[in-house]
């Protein structure tokens, strides 16, 4: 659910069928700075959407295991809301329960570490990061060249479920 109080499912029917979706999940308090850097700066490249006029979208995804009574989701729901500005709440989901699975499609093996994903349009993560520290700017523009090379300025429409590889 977001924090704006969508519904929708981590899959490729749900919120992945729009096109290419970075995905951002930070371990710790001391990651989070690396994923924002990552979900702002990519974004932010070239003017016009991701990378430069590519049809981008951004998710901030929270995992939050071991809070299967409502009660104690609604209250972390309520602190997420008042410490993640207002802007973001359409784009920041939060999972409550088992995370297994998800953490092991984006190859989260270290929960401290911040990791970001380039997600296709089928659900299927096609380029992966994960740090402690923020990217340098030169990261961040390699990843903004590889989105311009792979979906240039195509509509979202016309992206759907490519991937960055043959």
């Amino acid at each position: 659910m977001s924090l704006a109080g969508e519904r929708d499912a981590l899959s490729k029917g749900g919120l992945f069928a729009q096109g290419p979706t970075l995905v951002g999940v930070s371990g710790s308090r001391f990651s989070q700075p690396m994923v924002d850097a990552w979900l702002t700066g990519v974004p932010a490249g070239g003017g016009g959407g991701g990378g430069g006029g590519v049809p981008l979208r951004v998710l901030w995804l929270s995992l939050v295991e071991r809070a299967a009574l409502s009660w104690v989701q609604t209250s972390i729901r309520l602190s997420m809301r008042l410490s993640v500005p207002p802007e973001r709440h359409g784009s920041f989901m939060c999972h409550f329960g088992d995370s297994v699975v998800a953490r092991q499609q984006m190859r989260m093996a270290n929960r401290f570490l911040g990791y970001v994903c380039l997600v296709d349009g089928e659900g299927v993560v096609r380029w992966h990061v994960h740090a402690a520290e923020p990217p340098t700017p030169e990261a961040v523009a390699g990843l903004q060249g590889l989105l311009r090379a792979r979906y240039g300025s195509r509509r979202a429409e016309d992206v759907k479920g490519l991937g960055l590889s043959r």
